[in-house]
């Protein structure tokens, strides 16, 4: 009685807080070896251009997991190949 349904809200993808991510910045900046590991989330997020981005911005190496597999250029220079495959791959 007199009671309106709930409206339908879309979902809006969460965002980490700014604070968190100048936290990130430092630790990134201050890293002796930097290393990313990539996996589906980025795939999923559909950020491989922004990861492209900051791999060549940032001159910082990356590794993929399984599921993250051709997020960068398999031929770029940055790009240590995809973790927990085989013993010879050169991330391993």
């Amino acid at each position: 009685e007199g009671k309106l349904p709930l409206t339908v809200q879309s979902p809006t993808p969460p965002e980490p807080p700014i604070e968190k991510i100048m936290q990130a910045v430092d630790l990134i900046d201050k890293a002796q070896a930097p290393l990313l590991l990539v996996g589906n989330g980025l795939i999923r997020a559909r950020a491989d251009s922004a990861l492209l981005a900051l791999v060549d911005k940032c001159q910082i190496p990356m590794v993929n997991t399984f599921m993250a597999k051709g997020v960068l250029p398999w031929r770029h220079p940055l790009n240590l190949g995809t973790v927990g495959m085989q013993a010879h791959d050169i991330a391993n």
